[in-house]
């Protein structure tokens, strides 16, 4: 069985600080011990600083930015893979002034 999710029906909402649009799990899906979400940051927004007991990877597919976990940072941009560690403290902020920084999360239980 195939099932196909059509993005362009689904509105972001606002979390984490951010346009954020969850893609899994979804409704006739079977239930994973992952799940993955859209992040949409304008020039200059960032994300709530926040952790939780999951570990989690972003891919960053525009724009580019700062990466900030705990207290170490590093700019990133289109193309990167960044892993954060459960329980660590995390948030991404869009450094390029003319362009959105988006980026595909993904996080699972350890």
């Amino acid at each position: 069985m195939m099932i196909v999710k059509r993005l362009e029906n689904q509105e972001f909402k606002y979390e984490y600080g951010c346009l954020f649009r969850r893609l899994m799990p979804w409704e006739g899906t079977a239930k994973t011990s992952w799940g993955s979400g859209w992040v949409k940051l304008a020039p200059g927004e960032f994300t709530t600083p926040h952790n939780h007991s999951m570990s989690e990877i972003f891919i960053i597919i525009s724009g580019q930015g700062t990466m900030t976990i705990g207290s170490d940072y590093t700019e990133v941009g289109k193309g990167d893979l960044i892993f954060i560690d459960a329980n660590k403290t995390h948030h991404i902020r869009n450094t390029n002034a003319n362009e959105l920084l988006e980026v595909i999360c993904i996080w699972w239980n350890n």
